[in-house]
């Protein structure tokens, strides 16, 4: 840790660290703030104050909510951990390509603004097609073009520091430099994607098929994150299991470059290349570097604080999402459940990292380490809570994308299931608050080592 600050005061870096560790933490401030919009919107005698009618705004502000945060804090993190993987990864002799970062930076700024804005000023039709729910709104396009972009830059910027560099790279800087290098594969898949769509579908269908072979291939770069998280959380890896584990990622995530070569687009069988693709090309990776952290974790039972918290629950939640995703059903609850519980796992490898390593590495630890670690315990839990009951209803056939009488919640284990979620949602939803809140807190203070 003392090596990674030395790094990020030669090349300058600290400004930018903090603004990026800001703007991704901003983004789940902003998701909290549209979900209290949706929640406003459906209460009586305040829904006649809002601007907009709730029937107007639900799915806006849900899909709002929903993009910034997922797509938005995952993203902006990424952003995050390739900055601070440059100042690591540069040369001695200095940066290159420098004047990227604050270009990265402003561009993410700017896209936030145009993501949030047509949800507020209620425009374009909702879209809630898989992996990046849209607003049919040339502001918001233009958002999720600027948003990837942008992180594009940061990663690029990383990608260059390593030419000419015969300097060895640790753990942290090759997992994150892989981490880029699948970003920037995503991100040419999306731009193939849009190239080859046919002229004339439908605004829902064209949304599906844009974003469903760039949004699997998202989520390798969003487990290299992982791995990398854990074992800088835990150094439960030898380097050289480590480092051929992530690069395994590289060529299954070419292999969906191929894909729009060797299939229609749209096709059903492009569709399922890609499901496959998850299923034995991303499977083995977290499964051997979880049962390393999960051997770490058992060797030290004595062990306690936030790290631990959040490397247990982690492991826990992506290994349930992992199996749930071999059980799902056509349309139910028991996808969202695979994805909330897996996207739940990277949050708290995110949270662990935020809290035990990003903080103390701009000295700004957190005042009370009891109540960061209480945050992870509470958002761990309350997503698995989360997570299981929603699972439990798909296999009683509860439609997923529903609300109210639509869910036909004919049966008491059924009420009792979504009961479970709705508790969990709402412990998970606390956890979130105060992670949020200590996070800033401590970004928002004055330098310190305690955040003095």
């Amino acid at each position: 840790m003392e090596g990674l600050k030395s790094d990020i005061e030669r090349t300058g870096l600290g400004a930018e660290v903090r603004a990026w560790a800001l703007l991704a933490i901003a983004a789940l401030a902003v998701a909290g703030v549209f979900a209290l919009l949706l929640a406003l919107s459906r209460t009586p005698h305040v829904q006649e104050l809002m601007p907009w009618s709730w029937q107007s705004f639900f799915h806006k502000g849900l899909i709002t909510h929903v993009i910034f945060s997922f797509i938005v804090w995952f993203v902006a993190v990424q952003g995050l951990i390739s900055t601070v993987a440059t100042a690591k990864a540069a040369p001695s002799t200095g940066m290159r390509l420098k004047l990227l970062g604050p270009v990265a930076l402003v561009a993410t700024v700017l896209s936030y603004a145009l993501l949030s804005a047509p949800a507020l000023l209620d425009r374009g039709p909702p879209s809630l097609n898989n992996y990046v729910p849209v607003l049919d709104d040339p502001l918001y396009y233009a958002g999720v073009t600027i948003l990837f972009l942008g992180v594009g830059l940061s990663a690029l910027r990383l990608l260059l520091q390593l030419i000419g560099n015969k300097a060895r790279l640790d753990c942290f800087a090759y997992g994150t430099s892989i981490a880029a290098a699948l970003y920037l594969i995503a991100l040419f898949c999306l731009l193939l994607t849009w190239m080859q769509l046919p002229i004339g579908l439908e605004m829902p269908t064209r949304n599906e098929h844009l974003f469903w072979g760039p949004g699997h291939l998202l989520q390798f770069c969003n487990v290299a994150l992982l791995i990398t998280g854990w074992q800088l959380l835990s150094n439960a890896l030898p380097e050289r299991l480590f480092r051929p584990l992530l690069f395994s990622l590289i060529p299954f995530s070419l292999a969906g470059i191929a894909f729009l070569a060797l299939h229609d687009l749209p096709s059903l069988a492009l569709k399922q290349s890609y499901t496959d693709l998850l299923w034995y090309g991303m499977a083995l990776q977290p499964l051997i570097a979880g049962l390393a952290v999960a051997r770490h974790l058992l060797s030290q039972p004595n062990r306690k604080g936030t790290a631990g918290w959040a490397m247990m629950l982690s492991l826990l939640l992506f290994g349930a999402g992992g199996i749930m995703g071999y059980f799902l059903g056509p349309n139910d609850t028991r996808i969202p459940s695979h994805y909330h519980a897996v996207i739940g796992g990277v949050n708290l490898v995110f949270m662990g990292l935020y809290l035990t390593w990003l903080l103390p590495i701009l000295e700004r630890v957190p005042k009370r380490p009891r109540l960061a670690t209480a945050s992870v315990i509470l958002y761990g839990f309350g997503q698995f809570a989360w997570t299981a009951g929603m699972f439990l209803a798909g296999l009683m056939g509860v439609a997923r994308k529903t609300a109210g009488a639509a869910q036909g919640l004919d049966s008491s284990a059924k009420i009792v299931s979504m009961s479970i979620m709705g508790a969990g949602g709402v412990i998970a939803v606390v956890g979130g608050i105060l992670f949020v809140a200590i996070v800033l807190a401590a970004l928002l203070r004055k330098r310190g080592p305690h955040g003095a």
